[in-house]
């Protein structure tokens, strides 16, 4: 449509317009100047007289054209498109006006309409380059890409210097994980455009995606050269480095988008999560509230400063802000867990169960939340409330291995034996090769004197899992005690001790073997260390005494069997000794 308009006819375009604009723009109209609400869209000029029948339909087309424009301006869709309507009645043939249209149904979210008056407008000129990429665009957003792919490749033929059309086909082709033909698209921008920093930016973002990180650094560093400040390549930069684990370059770089964009959350969230790694609790935390600065509903945000603030003991303030997440989303039963493990770390157990008994409500099928309940009920010493839940759990998820083997824990401690024992093998049969299983049902052969049992399981378990380090203590540990193999079980011990060296129990099993041998000096190195590592225990404390007596340093001994009593008064084994050893103090001062 040309924007021309006849004397006559501009009169009287003039006294609608004064009706809609009132005197003050018609004036700035007629003084040539462009009121606020139409500038940019519309220019006048005066020609001659033509037919007048087609001009007055050309005045006409304006004159609604003017008012659908206005009509979008002021976000009233419905009147621009009738509006629309009305100026192709009077201009069916222009291209402009129903391309127009189109983007005023895109508005409404009609796109089907949209479509049509896109192809009208295409229909009347093949060549209108923005339709046919507008078009495009529509194709791609419905994931109808063989038909945006067409649209694009017209452009660039009919338009070869057009970048836009080999952007978004590049980036159709990266969509459909055709990698070869979206470099290929970009590379031939760059032969016409060597300097489009975009053309370059998605090659590298297409190797980032391929994970060839060296090809993507490249060509992000070009994407800089081209342009220094450019914050897509620069957070592609700082998203390698994060992936290789340089996080001192990975937070330079996001730094440097932070000082072109402070705004951006993004980059404080990729900032956050590397400080998380680091385990900078503090920059982390600075960063996730600068966001809930801007962002004070971001759920995802307040999950991170619960977690940071639980690492950090702050429980007061991890509570806030799980309370936050559930006034949102009641329903979030891992929030509620982790609430419940807050309320465990403050000794408020009661809350904790309450929580875990939502959780049940929520579903009643987790597993985790009735096994946690059992673990608060066996601290509260309600032992008998943690058999029923896991009995419980037996039956709502009989196919399910943990809570049999939770309640083979409970029954063991509890010196019911038998049927601790039959649960671990109902554990077992449905989880086998569980090395753990298989550990604990040997540790209760051997409360109950199985030896043979116990050892059964134990080479079992190290079977199952070679470097189960308490397996191969409690084996060597059962042998030393019998005064069995001693020889293969300082040679079991030390293969524990290589797995954990700086354990007290192990060293101690070691020092006891070496004692049983008769290798008093070798023990007394071994016992001492242990002692220094594990300073609390009866047993270590009540060896120690034993080697000490051995090695007739019985001052010595009776200090280590006084403190073994001291820490556990009900060992009559021990009382007995250091009563004859006092009786043999006593008789020598006499």
């Amino acid at each position: 449509m040309k924007k021309t308009l006849f004397k006559k006819e501009l009169l009287v375009f003039v006294l609608f317009a004064s009706i809609i604009f009132g005197c003050g723009d018609i004036n700035e109209i007629l003084k040539g100047k462009e009121s606020e609400d139409i500038k940019g869209h519309i220019k006048f000029e005066i020609i001659q007289p033509e037919d007048e029948r087609a001009s007055s339909k050309k005045a006409l087309a304006y004159y609604h054209y003017i008012l659908a424009e206005i009509y979008s301006l002021k976000n009233d869709i419905e009147k621009s498109i009738e509006s629309y309507k009305e100026a192709i009645k009077y201009d069916s043939n222009s291209s402009y006006l129903h391309f127009n249209l189109s983007s005023e149904y895109l508005k409404k979210g009609d796109v089907s309409k949209a479509i049509s008056e896109i192809q009208e407008a295409l229909a009347i000129n093949p060549e209108y380059k923005e339709a046919r990429i507008l078009l495009g665009k529509i194709y791609s957003g419905l994931k109808k890409r063989d038909l945006a792919i067409t649209q694009f490749k017209k452009v660039m033929d009919q338009s070869p210097e057009e970048i836009e059309p080999y952007l978004f086909l590049g980036t159709l082709y990266a969509e459909e994980k055709d990698y070869d033909n979206a470099i290929l698209t970009f590379q031939k921008l760059l032969e016409k455009r060597p300097d489009s920093v975009e053309g370059v930016y998605y090659i590298g973002r297409i190797y980032l995606i391929m994970n060839l990180y060296n090809r993507a650094e490249e060509y992000f560093k070009k994407a800089i050269e081209i342009s220094p400040d450019f914050e897509d390549a620069l957070r592609g930069l700082g998203d390698i480095y994060m992936i290789r684990g340089d996080y001192e370059e990975a937070v330079k770089h996001y730094e440097k988008v932070l000082e072109i964009n402070p705004h951006s959350n993004l980059i404080r969230e990729r900032l956050g999560q590397i400080y998380l790694k680091k385990e900078s609790l503090d920059e982390a935390l600075k960063e996730y509230k600068i966001i809930l600065e801007s962002e004070p509903e971001n759920l995802l945000t307040h999950k991170r400063l619960a977690f940071i603030y639980f690492k950090q003991g702050n429980y007061s303030e991890a509570l806030k802000e799980f309370q936050i997440i559930l006034a949102a989303q009641p329903k979030d039963t891992k929030i509620r867990y982790y609430k419940a493990l807050l309320y465990e770390e403050m000794k408020k157990y009661d809350d904790a169960l309450l929580e875990l008994k939502e959780i049940i409500k929520i579903n009643p099928n987790s597993v985790d939340s009735r096994l946690f309940m059992a673990r608060i009920y066996k601290i509260l010493n309600k032992v008998d409330d943690a058999i029923d839940i896991l009995e419980e759990l037996a039956k709502v998820d009989p196919k399910q291995s943990k809570g049999y083997f939770y309640l083979g824990i409970i029954l063991s401690e509890e010196k019911k034996y038998n049927e601790s024992v039959k649960n671990f093998k109902k554990a077992i049969e449905l989880e086998p090769k569980n090395d753990k299983y298989h550990f604990n049902l040997g540790a209760t052969y051997e409360k109950m004197g199985e030896f043979e049992l116990s050892i059964h399981e134990m080479k079992k378990t190290i079977e199952l899992n070679p470097n189960y380090a308490n397996a191969h203590n409690y084996l060597g540990y059962m042998y030393v005690e019998r005064g069995i193999n001693l020889d293969e079980s300082i040679l079991i011990i030390k293969k524990a001790l290589e797995l954990e060296p700086e354990n007290g129990y192990f060293v101690d099993s070691l020092g006891w073997a070496y004692f049983k041998k008769g290798w008093y000096e070798k023990a007394l190195n071994e016992l001492e260390k242990a002692v220094s590592l594990v300073p609390d225990d009866p047993v270590i404390r009540d060896h120690l005494g034993d080697i000490y007596f051995k090695l007739e340093r019985k001052q010595e001994a009776l200090n280590e069997w006084r403190k073994s009593l001291e820490i556990k008064p009900d060992n009559r084994e021990v009382e007995k000794k250091l009563k004859n050893l006092e009786k043999v103090f006593e008789k020598a001062n006499h």
